[in-house]
């Protein structure tokens, strides 16, 4: 009975570095998350047929300044934000199995 108490103990104390796990985990998803969000906004910036009427980057530009990608360069990028979302489902796979198996272990 008192084995199994210090064991316990001991396993009390390894709970501090889970939980630093954990938070680790948590805030590079967050960081993940606003990542892949800012490229799916750039990539939507880059593919709409006008520039937005409120973008202060845009803000200096005459009607015809702003030009229309090609279809080659729409493809390129539309097959880039397939390949960024493919990666984010990834990423967030890997993260939620490695959370998965750091709950197993408390």
């Amino acid at each position: 009975m008192t084995d199994r108490r210090a064991q316990k103990w001991q396993d009390k104390e390894e709970t501090p570095d889970i939980v630093r796990c954990f938070y680790t985990l948590n805030k590079e998803l967050r960081q993940l998350k606003h990542l892949f969000a800012s490229y799916q906004t750039m990539i939507e910036r880059v593919l709409a047929e006008k520039a937005p009427p409120s973008d202060p980057a845009y803000a200096n530009a005459s009607e015809g300044a702003v030009e229309k990608l090609s279809k080659k360069a729409r493809d390129r990028f539309q097959r880039l934000r397939e390949q960024l979302e493919s990666l984010m489902l990834e990423s967030i796979r890997d993260y939620l199995d490695e959370t998965e198996s750091l709950k197993n272990t408390v």
